[in-house]
């Protein structure tokens, strides 16, 4: 199938057997796209969202896209802050996002803290609260 929208998206990652994320940019902004692949022959878009950012260190790397399918989220990194994003039913919400002091590269669970890795510092989230649990200076 074929469909048309605004924007592109150079990174896909399967969701589910129904659902594909796509991640990419429109009219310069970093842009999340939710795809509902049930029927391949006619995608359809579930939902949109936009990021007040130019960049997302996912267009570089795959490696940069974290997803918790325990918890119906993802990692998107884009400009000088780091989102986690829930497509749990079939729509894209903000959770959080964590403001770094440099361009957001990627995050890593580690048992139940989000790493979120920016330059030289490196963020620690909560991941049943979302706060900010330590800010570590890789750079002593």
């Amino acid at each position: 199938g074929t469909l048309e929208l605004p924007g592109f998206s150079n990174y896909l990652h399967p969701i589910d057997e129904n659902h594909v994320l796509g991640i990419g940019e429109q009219d310069g902004t970093v842009k999340a796209v939710l795809f509902d692949v049930a029927d391949p022959a006619d995608p359809v878009v579930e939902d949109a969202r936009l990021f007040d950012a130019r960049w997302s260190a996912v267009s570089n790397s795959h490696h940069a896209f974290t997803i918790d399918r325990r918890h119906e989220v993802f990692f998107l990194p884009a400009g000088q802050a780091g989102h986690v994003v829930s497509y749990a039913n079939g729509s894209l919400d903000l959770t959080t996002s964590v403001a770094m002091g440099a361009p957001t590269t990627r995050a890593r669970y580690v048992e139940d803290y989000l790493y979120v890795f920016a330059g030289s510092q490196v963020a620690v989230l909560d991941e049943t609260t979302w706060d900010r649990a330590a800010t570590l200076d890789l750079l002593d």
